[in-house]
Order: C-alpha cells, then sequence, then structure tokens
C-alpha cells in the first residue's frame, strides 16, 4: 500500500457512508500489476463490512450474468432456510430463476435485474455490504448492466461497490458518472529505493528503470534478484528480462490467440501493424488493458524486454516467415526501402525481382547519408538475391570496401563471381573479379588480390577483358614499385588499338611516372591517347590514368588540356585539382575540390577522399586560409587500409599545413613520414611529392642546417637525372634559399629560369631577397616586385604578403591591388559575381554554372572581401 494513502482514505471515507446508509461506487483503475487487486484485498479486511467478491475474465465474458452469479450465489448456497427465506422476500424472489445455472436469461429481462438488486438489498438491510468486482472490463453484458442498475439505486442502500478496471470500458456510461474513479500511479523512484531497501542508488534506479514502478513486477525482479545473490545495478536489466518474461506470457495466455498475432506483429515488424479492421482494434484494446502495450492507433511494447519474450515463443521458421510477410505488406504499400530491407535481411534470399530493387535502393540511401557499413550489407545482401544484372550493385560494393567487411564482401563476390560465365560476359566477370580483389587487398591481404586478378585474367575468353584485369592487378597489388618489373608483366608493348590494350599501356604509364622513369611515363602516356579512349571499358579509366601520368612526369599544361575533356568523375576531379594548383589557379582547384566534395555521392567518393581532401588543404594553406584547411584536414576518415601513396599525399599536404601554421616540428615530422612511405613503397618521383624540399625547409628551421641541405641536394639530383624541369626548378629554390652566399643565389637563379606560375612567383621572391643580401638592391627590388605580383595574381596571399615586406626592406614600394579591388577577382569570382548582381539567387547560380551551392558561397565570400563590401546590394556599385 506504498504510496495509496490518499486513494486507502477516501475508500474508507466511502465505506463509512455506506455503513451509514450512503451506498456509493468507486472505481480503482490501473493496469494489471499496479496494485487494484491488493487494495481490494486491504479493503475487504479492514472495513468491516460484509464481502461478496467477484473478476471478470475473457473466457466468461460470455455466459450471460456470469459476474453476479459469483457475488450472489454464495450468499444463498450458505444462509439457513429461515435467512434464505429472509433475502428472498418480495421481489427478490425473482432472482432464484436468474442464479438458476440451468436459465439463460435475456441481457435486457428486467425482471430478473429487479429481483436480483432486491436480493442485494435484504441482504444490505441486516449488515452493510462491500462488493468488489476485480477486472471488471472483462464483465460479461448482462453482469455489467446489473452493476449499472444497482450503482443507480445505491443512494438509500448500506452498499459500497468497488470495481477494479484496467482502462475505460464504461467510462461514458450514465451510471458510473458520478463514481468516484482513483487512477493508481506507479511508484515513484523513491519508494521503490525504500521497498529495495538500498544504499545504491543507482540499484534502485534500475530496478524502477526495468519494471517501470510496477509493484506486481518489482515483486517478482527482488525475488529473483534475491534467489541468485544479484546486488549491482548491472546486472537488474538481464534478471529483469528473465524474471518478468514469466509474467507477460501468463498475461499473453489469458488473451484470445488474436492478440498473440498482434504481439507477435509488434515484436517483429510494428511497421507492418495493420489497425483498419475491428478485430485488429479490438485485440489491441486488449493488450493494452493486459499492461503489454500502449493505445493509440500506433501501439508499442510498454516494456522493452516484452518483444523478447515474445520471440522466445517463436521458431525460427515462424520468425522468418513473420518477416517475409511483413516484407511483402510494406513493398505492396510502397513504403520506404530501408524499412523493408529490415525485414528481407532476417529472410533466406529468394528470387523475386523486387527484392533486390528494394535492397539496391536501400544501399543507395545509407550511401548518401555517408553509412557504408550499412549499404555494405544491403549490397552483400542484394548480391545473394541473384539479380539478373548485377553491375551497378557491383559499383555501389567496391565503394564501401574500406569501412565494411572485407572478409564478408569477400565471401560474398567469391559466390557471385563463381556463377559468371567468364565466356558468355567477360566483361561481368572481369568486373566482379575487380571489386573482389579490391576487397580482399582492403582486408590486408594484397598478394591474394594479386593472385585473383591474376587466376581470372587466365580464365576469360575476351583478350581485352584479361588485358583490364592484368592492368587493375598492377594497380592494386603493384604499390611497391620497387619491386615491380613491367617486362614480367607484359613481354611487348602493346599497340593500344583496343580498350584492353590501352587500360594495360596507361597503367604502366602512370606506374613508371610514379616510380620515376620519366621517359616510359611520357611516352606510354602518349601512346594511350594517341589510340583514342572515348569508348574504353568503364571498369578501368585509361584517359585518367594516362593524363596522370603526364602530370607527374611534370607535364602539367598537357595533363590540364587532357584532363579538362573527361567527365568530372572523382579520379579526374583528384588530378585536375593537383594540376590546377601546379598551375597557380587556387581559387579554381579549391572550386573544383569542394565542388567534388558536396555535389558527389559522397561514399562513392570517400575512397580518394585522402587525395582531394589533400588538394584543397594546399590550396586553403595557399591562399592563407588556415582555418579552413584545418576543418578540410578534419574531413577526412582515416580507415586501416590506408597505405602507400594514399597516406603519404595525405602527410605531405598535413605537413604544410603544420609548418605555414607555425607548428615546424610536428609538420616536419609528418613530412618525414610522407617521404619514408614513399621510398619504402617505389613512388620516388619528385613531381609526384616533393617531400625532401619540402621537409628541408621544417629541417633548417629548427637548426639543423646540414641536413637540410643534404635533403634538398638529394632531390636536385633526382629531378635533374629525371629530366623534370618543374620539380627541378623547385627543389633548386629551396636548396638556393637555404644555401648561403653566392652558391645559393647561383641556385636561386637557375630555378627562376625554370619555374613559371606560381612557382616561379616563390622563385623570384626568394632570389629577391637574396639578391638584397648581396647588396644587388636594384636587381633584388626588380625580382620581388615581379614575384609579389604574380604570387597576387595567384591568389596566394601568404607569399605575395612576404614579397612586398622584402620589397619595402628593399626600398622599394608595392604596387599591389591583385589582392583586393576588382582586379583581385578571378574568372570564376567574376562570374559568380556578375550573376549574383543581376539578382540570381546562390541555388541559381549553382544551376547555371554546374556547381555546387557551396562553391558559389565561397566565391561570394572571397568577393566581397576582395571588393571590401558587405551585401550583395553592393555589387552594382563595386563591379563598375
Amino acid at each position: 500500500m506504498l504510496e495509496r494513502e490518499a486513494e486507502l482514505a477516501e475508500l474508507s471515507a466511502l465505506a463509512e457512508r455506506a455503513r451509514a446508509g450512503r451506498g456509493a461506487v468507486a472505481v480503482i483503475e490501473g493496469p494489471p500489476g499496479i496494485g487494484r487487486t491488493a487494495m481490494l484485498d486491504h479493503l475487504a479486511q479492514t472495513t468491516g463490512m460484509r464481502v461478496l467478491r467477484a473478476q471478470g475474465s475473457l473466457p466468461e465474458r460470455e455466459f450471460g450474468l456470469g459476474l453476479v452469479r459469483q457475488l450472489l450465489e454464495p450468499v444463498l448456497a450458505t444462509a439457513d432456510t429461515r435467512e434464505r427465506a429472509r433475502l428472498l422476500t418480495g421481489s427478490a424472489e425473482l432472482a432464484l430463476r436468474a442464479l438458476d445455472p440451468r436459465a439463460v436469461t435475456p441481457e435486457g429481462d428486467f425482471a430478473a435485474l429487479h429481483g436480483l438488486f432486491w436480493l442485494l438489498a435484504n441482504l444490505a438491510e441486516r449488515e452493510p455490504v462491500l462488493l468488489l468486482v476485480d477486472d471488471v472490463d472483462w464483465a460479461d453484458r448482462a453482469s455489467l448492466g446489473w452493476l449499472a442498475y444497482v450503482a443507480r439505486r445505491l443512494r438509500e442502500l448500506a452498499v459500497l461497490v468497488v470495481l477494479g478496471r484496467r482502462g475505460g470500458a464504461f467510462r461514458d456510461d450514465p451510471a458510473f458518472v458520478a463514481a468516484r474513479t482513483l487512477s493508481l500511479r506507479p511508484l515513484s523512484e523513491t519508494a521503490v529505493r525504500d521497498i529495495v531497501g538500498e544504499s545504491d542508488e543507482a540499484f534502485a534506479k534500475e530496478c524502477h528503470r526495468a519494471t517501470g514502478g510496477n509493484p506486481q513486477m518489482l515483486d517478482r525482479l527482488l525475488e529473483s534478484l534475491a534467489r541468485h545473490g544479484a546486488r549491482e545495478a548491472d546486472s537488474v536489466a538481464w534478471y529483469a528480462s528473465r524474471a518478468l518474461s514469466e509474467v507477460i506470457r501468463y498475461r499473453l495466455a489469458e488473451l484470445p490467440p488474436r492478440c498473440l498475432e498482434m504481439a507477435r506483429t509488434l515484436a517483429i515488424a510494428s511497421d507492418a501493424l495493420e489497425m483498419d479492421s475491428v478485430e485488429a482494434r479490438q485485440a489491441a484494446h486488449l493488450l493494452a488493458e493486459s499492461g503489454l502495450t500502449t493505445g493509440g492507433a500506433a501501439p508499442r511494447f510498454v516494456h522493452e524486454f516484452t518483444a523478447e519474450t515474445v520471440l522466445a515463443g517463436m521458431s525460427a521458421d515462424e520468425v522468418e516467415k513473420a518477416h517475409a510477410e511483413a516484407a511483402k505488406h510494406l513493398y505492396d504499400k510502397d513504403s520506404e526501402a530501408e524499412k523493408i530491407a529490415k525485414h528481407l535481411l532476417e529472410t533466406a534470399p529468394g528470387d523475386e525481382v523486387w527484392r533486390v530493387i528494394v535492397l539496391a535502393q536501400a544501399a543507395r540511401t545509407a550511401l548518401s547519408r555517408e553509412d557504408a557499413v550499412k549499404a555494405g550489407e544491403l549490397v552483400c545482401r542484394a548480391l545473394r538475391e541473384h539479380p539478373a544484372d548485377p553491375r551497378d550493385l557491383l559499383d555501389m560494393l567496391a565503394a564501401t570496401t574500406p569501412w565494411f567487411d572485407a572478409r564478408r564482401v569477400a565471401d560474398t563476390l567469391t559466390e557471385v563471381a563463381a556463377g559468371i560465365d567468364p565466356h558468355q560476359d567477360p566483361e561481368l566477370y572481369a568486373q566482379a573479379y575487380s571489386v573482389l580483389a579490391q576487397a580482399v587487398s582492403h582486408g590486408g591481404r594484397p598478394v591474394e588480390a594479386h593472385e585473383i586478378l591474376e587466376r581470372a585474367a587466365i580464365r576469360v575468353r575476351g583478350r581485352d577483358c584479361a588485358l583490364v584485369l592484368t592492368a587493375q592487378r598492377l594497380a592494386l597489388s603493384t604499390a611497391n614499385l620497387a619491386t615491380w618489373n613491367p617486362r614480367a608483366d607484359w613481354e611487348t608493348v602493346p599497340m593500344g588499338d583496343t580498350p584492353g590494350e590501352r587500360a594495360l599501356l596507361a597503367i604502366r604509364a602512370f606506374l613508371s611516372a610514379a616510380r620515376g622513369d620519366i621517359g616510359e611515363g611520357v611516352h606510354l602516356a602518349n601512346l594511350t591517347l594517341d589510340r583514342g579512349v572515348a569508348s574504353d571499358h568503364t571498369i578501368f579509366p585509361a584517359a585518367t590514368a594516362a593524363a596522370g601520368a603526364l602530370l607527374y612526369c611534370d607535364r602539367v599544361p598537357e595533363a590540364i588540356r587532357v584532363l579538362e575533356t573527361l567527365p568530372r568523375g572523382l579520379p579526374t576531379v583528384v588530378l585536375l585539382t593537383d594540376a590546377y594548383l601546379r598551375h597557380g589557379e587556387l581559387a579554381k582547384a579549391a572550386a573544383l575540390a569542394e565542388s567534388m566534395l558536396e555535389l558527389a555521392p559522397t561514399p562513392l567518393l570517400r575512397r580518394n577522399d585522402p587525395l582531394l581532401i589533400a588538394g584543397l588543404v594546399d590550396a586553403y594553406v595557399l591562399c592563407g586560409d588556415y582555418d579552413r584547411a584545418e576543418r578540410a584536414l578534419a574531413r577526412y576518415p582515416m580507415y586501416d587500409g590506408d597505405h602507400g601513396w594514399n597516406r603519404a599525399r595525405f602527410l605531405l599536404s598535413q605537413g604544410k599545413l603544420r609548418i605555414a601554421g607555425g607548428r615546424v616540428a610536428e609538420g616536419t615530422a609528418a613530412l618525414l613520414e610522407a617521404g619514408r612511405r614513399m621510398v619504402a613503397w617505389g613512388w620516388d618521383n619528385p613531381a609526384m611529392g616533393n617531400w625532401r624540399s619540402l621537409a628541408a625547409t621544417g629541417v633548417y628551421a629548427l637548426g639543423d642546417h646540414a641536413r637540410a641541405r643534404a635533403l634538398a641536394g638529394e632531390e636536385v639530383e633526382i629531378a635533374r637525372a629525371s629530366g623534370l624541369r618543374r620539380s627541378l626548378g623547385v627543389s633548386l629554390r629551396v636548396a638556393g634559399a637555404i644555401t648561403p652566399g653566392a652558391a645559393g643565389l647561383k641556385l636561386a637563379r637557375e630555378a627562376v629560369d625554370l619555374l613559371e606560375g606560381l612557382e616561379l612567383a616563390h622563385a623570384l621572391i626568394d632570389l629577391g631577397t637574396a639578391e638584397h643580401m648581396a647588396g644587388a638592391v636594384s636587381r633584388a627590388r626588380t625580382a620581388l616586385r615581379q614575384g609579389a605580383e604574380l604570387a597576387e595574381r595567384c591568389g596566394a596571399g601568404p607569399l605575395a604578403r612576404r614579397g612586398h615586406a622584402e620589397l619595402r626592406r628593399a626600398g622599394g614600394r608595392p604596387r599591389g591591388g591583385y589582392l583586393t579591388g576588382a582586379r583581385a577577382l578571378t574568372a570564376s569570382e567574376r562570374r559568380v559575381a556578375l550573376l549574383a548582381r543581376q539578382g540570381h539567387t546562390n541555388r541559381q547560380i549553382a544551376g547555371r554554372l554546374q556547381v555546387a551551392v557551396r562553391t558559389v558561397e565561397i566565391h561570394l565570400t572571397s568577393v566581397y572581401r576582395k571588393l571590401g563590401i558587405t551585401a550583395r546590394t553592393d555589387l552594382a556599385t563595386a563591379l563598375r
């Protein structure tokens, strides 16, 4: 009776009135286990009135006056002859017919109701009567009608009627409107703590959470905990799920079969629950009355372990069948693909086309929110459904391999690939084995990936597909170029007359460039491009690989010309961003990378995120926007499969940002680690990453001048031997900047003769600084002024400011004007600004220029800064 004092006081007052001849009706309501029965027991023991008691039940609901018979039959059965005659005096004699078990009393038989009422009245004449009816919700109609009949006539009787109910079975019956309703609430945490008697508040809190403050469930839980000697808060949930499952099973057992069916549906597929039939609504009402579910149009289990209990009573076949039915039902209702797929994943693979469609749609949705793990699970399952054409699924699966379970992907693809005939569909066969090899490689088994593609190339009939698989094998498993022997993979250089030959040529061109074989790289790249690549195989982008080879052979303008003609897929954008940076088009590089990050399907993109993010970071560092560079750096998700060039390229950009931001030691360490990786994997081409010259500046700033000059000198030798004009110029510039005297000045002058664009600006400023130190003031001013102006045109703010500062120290006067004002706008910024001035919104501008909205916002922010304005309305004046 804890926390029931107010309710007991009210009932005691009503009992006192009833003993005085002023009868009343009270209703105690609450779900099972809340304490209704305990309160009725308490009343029976404490009021001193004669107790008549009955309890409704679903099995007896169809028997007329069944509840009334429970109440009044014992009265006549225990009375002696004289008392029986007294009780049946007058109209009460009519009650005999109603109480005859052989009689069937019609529901509206007024004579029977009248006689039963007078039997109760005659009984109350001698002593006050306490009439207790529990679970009145389940009373038969005739008994409920009699209780209403009595309720209307209690004013002069010494009778207190107390009804216990679960829900609102007769809330609107006029006979009970005046009844005093007492709603029992769950026990509070304080009450549970008092009952538990624990000083450990966490234990009591867990007990309250597990039972919801339901006294019956709390009693069962505490009994189980005491029996097993468990007193830890962490153990409560485990024991609750087992101890209280018995209560759940009992409550379900007393309900009709339709309720169990609905409970199973709720446990397995609540989103497939239908409430559009009378039967369903009745079942939901009964479940709610039993305290198992919430009410309303979308019922849910009250206790989290109810679903576990329901499922425990089902066989594996029943569970699978229920999931299959739920999936089909939701599909027919045109529900969201992810909801349907959730159930399909719990069933065995089938052969219905709609299942593949749903799983593929759900996978695309998961990819769109960057959940590659879920997408991988869904695609794997879709492939096991035996789709007619798995090409798109294979593409999606390839995007998930860095983050999803590589072993599971490999197992799925092994099964799929085994079912493809290499003679009937060699292209699909090649695609399946290419993705399989990627998964195996990401799983840390590069040698096995190499062997998979080698075996696949032998089996496939189509020569072109065999060559594509060979190229893919090289791309995946010869990341360590230090041990690569090109002749072992292809005895003679193919002419590139077919897509397969061009694929092999392109990858050999790229790998040759990567390890520093510049002549071979340029020759094979041009050979690939000269043969045409417009209709090449989609598994391997030959044109992109060939353009990459040109870029990393310091043929920057040529690479840009090729890349700008290709579709803007991720590999193309990665290379084009890098090419624009090398060409000094910083704003263009940043806008391109930002657009790809926003517009591309992100998880498909994230395979090469480190390369794209690295390019974006470099652009921001050169522009002096270090905060934005840090944010871009944080976007890259480092996964275990990162190795070789990807990680090295990322570390290069990280190192440059750290040094630019003043964290020289940290940045230098990142650059040296990038170099260690590049040397170990054979990607030691200064045109791919000039880690030595970059690290040399950091090492020099840390005071180790000898080591710095050694690093820079080593890069000069490598670049000179390889014939890399731009890379040689960069390494000479750095070597000159850290070499004192005439030797350094000579290196700086040679660098100026080799470079162009932004690197030329850098070299001119370094040369001007050295000339000033050597006393050649006039030559210093000329070089510094040219370098600063060129840096301004490229948008390299920090470099331009350094040039201006050195020019002032040399006694010169900076002209400037390229960092601010209309002249400072890049071509892209000017296009955006003009459209904005015409009144177009950011979204409209993005649509017209085919870029991301975010890119438009970035351009406008830069435009406002350069023009010195703060609002769109100022563009009209500022751009005149």
